[in-house]
């Protein structure tokens, strides 16, 4: 066997790999393929050749509350296969109908709430965000909610409990925008609530690389560095980066 099959053969994963020992074998084959349809991840189903297998195993994980990557519904929806492109589509306007709904529920509760309800505010920003990250809405609407999310955000934060997701998801969505304004007044309180929090000095930098200031970016960098943090790995290299920068000269 030459090296890239043997290379190709490694990269396939193993129920794929004894697909293809056995497909010379049609009466094994058709047993050993219904054994299957409860164990093949989502992404390898979309590999199966065999159509009738690959749509029954799709509808099957479709039908699960539990599953919700729309990712992997967007490479479905792009399959050839017709029948499951169309399963595909029916679950993505499905998960779209029930977040509405939930949506509209929660707004109603929250109207005849006399109080700030926390976890109602929470709740409500998650079904929307959910509703913006499917992508399967025109911009207009995208925008219309991104607004509404961002405000809910902002209520959010004004509770002692909130936390520093809502705050990077508040200035990140507030950049998509072009609220740069609401973006620095955020990042700064975001500073201000978790000092010793690194996503709190690259979400400032984030803002004041959008905003092209690249001396409060520095400054903020510098903060960062000669703080007491214990970065995580993913902020080690952003530091790296950010350093090769600036020794090339480069600017922000």
């Amino acid at each position: 066997m030459s090296a890239n099959k043997e290379k190709e053969k490694r990269e396939l994963p193993d129920w794929l790999l004894q697909k293809s020992q056995i497909d010379n074998d049609p009466f094994y084959y058709k047993n050993y393929a219904e054994q299957t349809m409860n164990t093949v991840p989502f992404q390898d189903v979309l590999l199966l050749n065999e159509n009738h297998i690959r749509r029954r195993k799709l509808l099957q994980l479709l039908k699960q509350d539990s599953f919700k990557d729309i990712q992997m519904l967007k490479v479905a929806l792009e399959n050839e296969d017709t029948e499951t492109s169309h399963y595909a589509a029916s679950s993505i306007l499905e998960s779209k109908r029930k977040l509405l709904n939930d949506m509209q529920e929660i707004e109603v509760q929250l109207n005849k709430s006399e109080d700030e309800d926390l976890e109602l505010l929470l709740m409500y920003s998650e079904r929307m965000k959910e509703y913006i990250d499917l992508e399967f809405v025109d911009e207009n609407t995208k925008r219309k909610y991104m607004y509404q999310y961002t405000s809910i955000l902002a209520r959010v934060l004004e509770e002692e409990e909130s936390q520093p997701k809502h705050f990077i998801n508040k200035i990140e969505y507030d950049l998509q925008l072009k609220e740069y304004q609401q973006a620095l007044q955020y990042s700064q309180k975001f500073l201000n609530a978790f000092p010793y929090n690194e996503d709190a000095y690259f979400a400032a930098m984030k803002v004041y690389y959008a905003l092209e200031d690249e001396e409060r970016f520095r400054k903020v960098l510098t903060q960062l560095k000669q703080s007491t943090i214990t970065l995580s790995p993913k902020g080690l290299n952003r530091i790296r980066y950010w350093n090769r920068r600036q020794h090339d000269g480069t600017e922000v």
